[in-house]
């Protein structure tokens, strides 16, 4: 279509005000129902004639291992999606809404209020890439071999690293007895065995001492170790005889029983001690009418008067050929251990006197009566007695011994 003159009139018919712009939505018109299925049959075929749909890469099902030192066949580094930030969002969303509303759709913003969405997701998720995976690979160990036998290292030693002119020192290999079945003589003994750097077989290799210094011989520890015994058994000894020894015991000299007041008319034979001590010897064996008889060692260990502070004691027997009175006389390690006896003996509450002998006080004295005998006890310095037997009895015997 050409203009046969120059002017401004359009080129184009006027358009009737039917027209609608394009950015307006097109007039509603009423719905059309989509056309009923129609049935279409299936060729059994179908399988035979439709060409099968291409597979996945080989990479998607069993993708290569891939290690870093493999350079050439390294996958490409995923890129990093830039996120927008919400000013972006806010604008693209803004856009969109507006596009949405010219066009006529029913759920917009109201107001053009734009709806920011898809923010939240933009950092949850990473995208996704179709880059294969990273497979890592494990190398297998490589097997060691036999380790040499320590002759052959010793035969033929490594090169030193510090350099081919100084070499590191030979090892050490053990001297070992040699035993042939030709040989007749005995096996040497570990006393003939050359000692270390005097050569011969068990000389390490160079002629030197080998690596640890001499060979020790067993035993040579002995003599130290017993002298070392016996050092410290003296100063054991010296220790207890110095601190532990208990001290000696030196009973006091006294006399323990005066001479009979009366002249000796007993015919009975006495009691004659072998090797007597000097307390058994101090006892009378004659006082007028009653003569000892018989004298029988108290087990000091068991001895109940005053245990541990009795040095000894004996059973004294006296009779007169019809009556007989029995003394127990202990001799004890001091006098206040004597009157620390008869106090015990007596008990609480007892009678306890001076013992005088011709008028002299000598120790203590109690008496006491029980129903099978009556007992008289007293002291004589460190000596502790105690007479049994009838009442007259006993006052018959000690008034011949001055009491």
């Amino acid at each position: 279509m050409t203009r046969d003159a120059w002017g401004w009139e359009p080129v184009h018919e006027t358009r009737g005000p039917s027209d609608v712009a394009p950015s307006k939505p097109a007039a509603p018109r009423a719905p059309v129902a989509d056309p009923s299925p129609v049935p279409v049959p299936v060729d059994p075929d179908i399988d035979q004639v439709t060409a099968p749909l291409p597979g996945p890469a080989a990479e998607e099902i069993l993708p290569e291992p891939w290690s870093p030192l493999d350079g050439d066949r390294a996958p490409a580094a995923a890129t990093d999606t830039p996120r927008r930030s919400s000013y972006e969002a806010l604008g693209a969303a803004a856009a969109a809404n507006a596009a949405l509303h010219a066009s006529g759709a029913a759920h917009t913003p109201l107001a053009g209020v734009p709806v920011v969405s898809g923010l939240a997701h933009d950092h949850d998720h990473a995208p996704v890439s179709d880059a294969p995976g990273f497979v890592p690979i494990f190398a297998g160990a490589e097997t060691a071999g036999a380790a040499p036998a320590w002759h052959a290292v010793a035969e033929s030693p490594a090169p030193s690293p510090r350099g081919p002119e100084e070499q590191a020192p030979a090892l050490y290999r053990p001297r070992v007895a040699a035993t042939s079945s030709a040989s007749t003589g005995p096996a040497p003994s570990p006393d003939d065995a050359p000692l270390p750097g005097e050569g011969g077989a068990g000389a390490a290799a160079g002629g030197g001492t080998p690596v640890g210094g001499p060979e020790r011989r067993p035993g040579r520890a002995w003599p130290l170790i017993l002298i070392g015994l016996i050092l410290l058994g003296a100063a054991f000894a010296a220790a207890w005889l110095l601190l532990l020894r208990p001290e000696a015991v030196t009973l006091p000299e006294q006399s323990v029983l005066t001479a009979p007041s009366e002249p000796a008319a007993s015919t009975l034979e006495p009691f004659v001690a072998e090797d007597p001590t000097p307390f058994l010897a101090a006892m009378p064996t004659v006082a007028g009418d009653w003569t000892l008889t018989d004298a029988t060692p108290i087990d000091v260990d068991e001895d109940k008067a005053l245990p541990d502070r009795v040095a000894e004691g004996y059973s004294l027997t006296y009779s007169d050929g019809t009556a007989t009175v029995v003394v127990r006389a202990r001799q004890l390690y001091s006098e206040d251990d004597a009157a620390k006896a008869l106090t015990k003996a007596a008990g609480e509450g007892a009678a306890i006197d001076d013992a005088t002998v011709a008028g002299t006080v000598v120790g203590l004295r109690t008496e006491r009566s029980r129903e099978q005998d009556d007992q008289v006890l007293w002291t004589n310095g460190s000596a502790y007695f105690v007479a049994v037997g009838d009442r007259s009895d006993i006052d018959d015997l000690l008034s011949t011994l001055g009491l």
